[in-house]
């Protein structure tokens, strides 16, 4: 039976392309090519974040990872719920992690978090390039709640980008 179902996926968080496997990839050393050069690309004692599926499905739950490599590595793992207990395989996997249950997804909200994160990714962009200096300990208190009506306006971006897909080019360029 286990020959007819392939080998064994797996299991998050340590699946290639997630975040979590890409921080544990830039906390190594030695690797490919490519992997050293990655690396060195996240040396400089600057703050950097990215979005975090806490599964190896289509997603269970999204949070937001803030994190710099040096001077040491410091990484705050920030939950939109209130209350982080679904987050044990990541605990396990950076055991040194901040981890902060931010209040801004209600606990009978099953849907919301990967809108959340997507926001506090934007903010974090001009945030973190304009406010924050490399030497700055990060406060994720300054975070901001959801805008009224996000969803909606991601919903109707990622339509009018399948609705541009189906359109035959019309222009050469």
């Amino acid at each position: 039976m286990a020959a007819l179902l392939g080998p064994k996926a797996v299991e998050a968080p340590y699946a290639p392309g997630h975040a979590q496997y890409k921080l544990r990839q830039w906390q190594d050393v030695g690797g490919t090519n490519l992997q050293r050069w990655e690396r060195k690309q996240h040396t400089q004692a600057a703050w950097n974040h990215i979005i975090c599926n806490t599964s190896n499905g289509n997603g269970v739950h999204w949070v937001f990872m803030v994190y710099r490599l040096v001077p040491t590595f410091e990484l705050h793992i920030l939950d939109p719920y209130e209350n982080t207990a679904n987050l044990t395989l990541i605990r396990k996997l950076f055991p040194s992690a901040h981890i902060t249950g931010m209040g801004h997804q209600a606990p009978d909200d099953w849907w919301r978090c990967g809108y959340i994160v997507l926001w506090w990714h934007l903010f974090c962009h001009f945030y973190i390039a304009n406010c924050v200096s490399n030497t700055d300990v990060f406060d994720p208190t300054v975070l901001p709640q959801l805008p009224a009506q996000w969803e909606e306006l991601c919903f109707l971006l990622l339509r009018a980008c399948e609705t541009q897909q189906s359109m035959p080019a019309r222009h050469s360029y």
